[in-house]
């Protein structure tokens, strides 16, 4: 029995990492399946929505969660822009696309670290205190992670699966010339795959900023997760992404409780090799 509040403990930060990996590995890849282009730029708009929460929250003492719905909606008002802008024309081109998406990448960071420097930014949690539950201790914040994660997650497969746009962005992204022909607007569907897409990475920095500290940085490891996630799930499959999703998460909770972060990715690093070995095609290698 004394080892069962460990167990609890590592369980409860296996759902807290999977809920922030998943977050922005569905939205990596929704962009992938619908626009065949991998966005290298996801992990800094990640890290953009957290420095605009700070701005709001911090700098202009807006609430917490005001400044939340601000930077959510702003982070998806650029996914619009983007895509219209940048990554319309480069529909389908992978090379060309990946190049882009690298120079925003590295656009992004600088202008972050023009505006910030070098020092870490916090901010403050709005959820302080522990519970306990049998026996392990949870804070709050990993609970509002958990429950805005699971509720996020579940949303989004409501919206694939039982909406119209849902059922629009699926065709699409099984078969793009049947789609057309059935009238689905394929422009209208990327815009509003970057929004969905650019909307779950800034909940996911909305969920986790008050647990992390923020610098110009902070958009790599989500990204490196989210890549690995989607390899590991299935490429174009979003239940194959929350498969990986919770699968990393658990075993970087545990390796970390024995071990340390470092330890713990390069475990998620062997898990992805052996895997990979077994079924190149990832998990669950079937459609949204």
């Amino acid at each position: 029995m004394d080892a069962f509040p460990f167990y609890m403990q590592v369980f409860s930060n296996g759902v807290v990492l999977a809920c922030y990996y998943v977050l922005v590995a569905l939205g990596l890849n929704l962009i992938m399946g619908i626009m065949h282009i991998v966005n290298f730029a996801q992990g800094s708009v990640y890290m953009l929505s957290a420095m605009l929460l700070y701005i709001l929250c911090v700098e202009l003492g807006i609430h917490y969660l005001l400044s939340g719905a601000i930077s959510i909606v702003a982070t998806a008002l650029l996914g619009v822009v983007m895509e219209r802008f940048l990554f319309r024309r480069l529909l389908g081109q992978f090379l060309p696309s990946l190049v882009m998406s690298l120079g925003l990448l590295l656009a992004i960071e600088g202008a972050v670290w023009l505006r910030f420097g070098i020092i870490s930014k916090a901010i403050p949690g709005i959820f302080p205190g522990t519970f306990r539950v049998f026996g392990a201790s949870v804070s709050y914040e990993r609970l509002v992670v958990i429950i805005g994660g699971l509720l996020l997650i579940g949303g989004l497969f409501l919206f694939i699966r039982h909406t119209k746009a849902g059922r629009a962005i699926r065709a699409v992204e099984q078969d793009r010339e049947a789609a057309i022909l059935h009238g689905i607007e394929i422009s209208t569907i990327c815009r509003l795959v970057f929004i969905v897409s650019f909307g779950l990475s800034a909940a996911a920095a909305f969920l986790v900023s008050p647990m992390l500290v923020i610098d110009p940085n902070i958009g790599h490891t989500p990204l490196l997760k989210g890549l690995v996630i989607i390899v590991l799930g299935g490429m174009g499959s979003v239940t194959g992404t929350l498969a990986g999703g919770f699968i990393i998460g658990f075993i970087e909770s545990i390796a970390g409780s024995i071990f340390d972060t470092t330890i713990a990715s390069i475990f998620s690093f062997i898990i992805l090799m052996v895997i990979l070995l077994i079924r190149p095609s990832g998990l669950l290698p079937y459609r949204m």
